[in-house]
């Protein structure tokens, strides 16, 4: 029979860490939200409140029952509402059974104790490009001292190392073990919570990853963001502490977990120097059915993919906009026991090496996994792979081998369906016919549009009439050539850009205009932009304000020059608050001269019923 730790849960109750595991059995189990569980913890003597973080959860929930004893090897105490809580990072079920750990010999329970280290007698050196210095905490948010580490300062706090999985918003006093997976780039926000009149700050996000595969995206604001942005580099390991842990916004989030790290002033970055086997430092792959991705579409969160290579395509190309280079794409189709299709499109270098092997391997079909791609609307639902991507090919693990198994079964020869099949955009994949036949009217796009402010917009087809452009707005604006950002004028030659924080000596116009577009049901103002403005107006921006400032009736002109006249329009409707007040929004997300012929045809097939 399994021994309970006695007097195990007072002293829980009467520290701030948990320095050794304990046995002990689990009462008033509940099942919490995301995987997570609520419970008592009993040594037979006295309970203390419980939680399992959703890691533990997804592995032993099911399992777990009334009663059932359990050996606690990783936890940490938190106080919530003048009690303690223990939250449970770490265990292995009893019962009944011999513990897989060699069994207490007393009524003890054998403790498994932390790394020992030996205390640096010096403390953190000032010119630390990792650590805060102590001058530089701001006079108006003063950061408070630092419980120190145990391991350098001998702190009376003792921060523990622990995983990912169990950091939570009630625990300050913790310090994670990570690897950097991925680092964004720095960028200028306006926060006027902590500046004045709204100046900008720094600020970049990273992906952390531990041993144990579990992944959490950390943003670094204002100072921290300055002083930690060139020493932390992609692929190394670092010891993090001193950060906020707070729920993650999923609608901004691009990694899946419940929190996200915040890190400013008062952060402890230091790279480690331990002897750590980086690789084992993958993220966990998560896949996500096909039938499933729709939900993820045009959203920051990346998904994982686990999936038969139906079929790959050949490599193609790309002018990529910003600096009009060539990139190399290729097509590869996905599918599952769902009996559900997916493109995912490789790019770069992954499309010329991986995707070369995918093609000489097609024949075969191999299951291929994809961790940390980017699900959008295009064609109904299409996948593509980031810079952060991890691609295996015939990856080993029980999932990969189910699929093996289906496809070698009866999934090779099942009827399968496109996931966007019946979804907005997906008209595109029913060849060019259909599309142009799914044509609505302006009065028709107005009332299927969305009318509330956070619906997702939705994109339509039309045949309309650029009726007029009121020459007297504002047409274009002054724009960063490298990220097409506004500009401001500083001076002759001086052109500052706000979101990149440079000075640039040159810019470039680019259009934002609003035309009046008309057919058979009415009347609709549309936003164009550049691109689609350069195909109305047939000129640049550039060259449109060198025709004002030279030739204002020229100007004139060319503005009349592109009223009535026909187009095949693409219009995304959106909404937005203004006031308090929801709007309705239209944009031109495609617009392309009138085909006459098919334009007849597909009127033609309207009068014949055919349509």
């Amino acid at each position: 029979m399994s021994i309970l730790t006695p007097g195990s849960v007072a002293n829980l109750k009467a520290s701030d860490a948990f320095s050794e595991a304990v046995t002990l059995k689990v009462q008033q189990l509940q099942e919490g939200v995301n995987g997570k569980y609520k419970c008592q913890f009993s040594d037979g003597k006295e309970n203390i409140s419980g939680i399992l973080t959703s890691q533990v959860g997804k592995r032993h929930g099911a399992q777990l029952k009334e009663d059932d004893v359990v050996c606690i090897t990783e936890a940490n105490i938190s106080s919530i509402e003048d009690s303690k809580v223990l939250i449970v990072a770490g265990m292995d079920l009893v019962g009944d059974r011999e513990p897989s750990s060699p069994a207490p010999a007393a009524p003890k329970a054998e403790a498994i104790k932390p790394e020992a280290a030996t205390p640096a007698p010096l403390s953190r050196p000032a010119a630390s490009p990792y650590g805060a210095p102590a001058s530089a905490t701001p006079i108006n948010h003063p950061t408070p001292p630092s419980a120190g580490w145990a391991l350098r300062n001998g702190g009376a706090t003792p921060r523990t190392i622990q995983p990912i999985g169990a950091l939570n918003p009630y625990n300050n006093n913790w310090a994670i073990k990570a690897k950097v997976v991925s680092k964004g780039q720095k960028r200028r926000q306006v926060d006027r919570r902590f500046t004045k009149n709204g100046a900008a700050t720094s600020v970049f996000s990273a992906e952390l990853v531990d041993d144990r595969g579990t992944s959490i995206e950390a943003t670094f604001w204002r100072e921290a963001a300055d002083r930690c942005y060139a020493a932390l580099e992609e692929g190394r390991v670092y010891t993090l502490a001193r950060g906020a842990v707070k729920p993650a916004n999923k609608k901004f989030s691009s990694v899946r977990n419940d929190y996200t790290l915040h890190f400013d002033a008062g952060a402890e970055v230091e790279p480690c120097e331990d002897d750590i086997d980086v690789s084992q430092m993958q993220a966990k792959l998560d896949p996500v059915p096909i039938e499933q991705l729709a939900a993820f579409a045009d959203k920051k969160m990346t998904v994982d993919l686990l999936a038969v290579v139906s079929s790959v395509g050949p490599l193609g190309s790309v002018k990529r906009k910003v600096d009009a280079a060539e990139l190399a794409r290729r097509d590869v189709t996905l599918v599952d026991q769902g009996k559900k299709t997916v493109t995912l499109t490789l790019w770069g270098p992954t499309a010329e090496g991986l995707g070369a092997e995918l093609e000489s391997r097609a024949a075969q079909h191999p299951v291929l996994s994809v961790s940390a791609c980017r699900v959008s609307a295009f064609n109904g639902v299409s996948v593509s792979t980031l810079h952060r991507s991890v691609l295996s090919v015939d990856p080993a693990g029980p999932e990969a081998d189910a699929l093996r198994a289906w496809w070698a079964g009866e999934g090779s020869a099942a009827p399968t369906t496109h996931v966007g099949e019946g979804l907005s955009g997906a008209a595109g994949r029913s060849g060019a016919q259909a599309a142009s036949n799914a044509r609505l009217s302006l009065a028709d796009i107005r009332e299927q549009g969305p009318t509330s402010a956070g619906v997702k917009p939705v994109f339509s087809s039309a045949t309309a009439t650029v009726a007029s452009i009121n020459p007297d707005q504002s047409l274009y604006y002054a724009a960063n050539p490298e990220n097409n950002r506004k500009v401001v004028e500083q001076g002759p030659g001086q052109w500052y850009c706000e979101y990149s924080g440079t000075t640039l000596p040159s810019m470039v116009r680019r259009y934002i205009l609003q035309a009046k577009v008309v057919d058979e049901s009415g009347e609709c103002f549309v936003q164009v932009f550049n691109d689609q403005a350069q195909e109305l107006l047939g000129m640049s921006a550039d060259d449109l304000a060198a025709l004002k400032d030279a030739e204002p009736s020229r100007f004139l002109a060319t503005l009349k020059a592109a009223s009535w006249k026909d187009w095949a329009l693409r219009v995304k409707a959106s909404a937005q608050e203004y006031n308090g007040e929801q709007r309705q929004r239209f944009a031109l997300a495609e617009i392309k001269p009138l085909d006459f012929a098919a334009e007849s045809r597909r009127m033609l097939s309207l009068i014949s019923g055919q349509a």
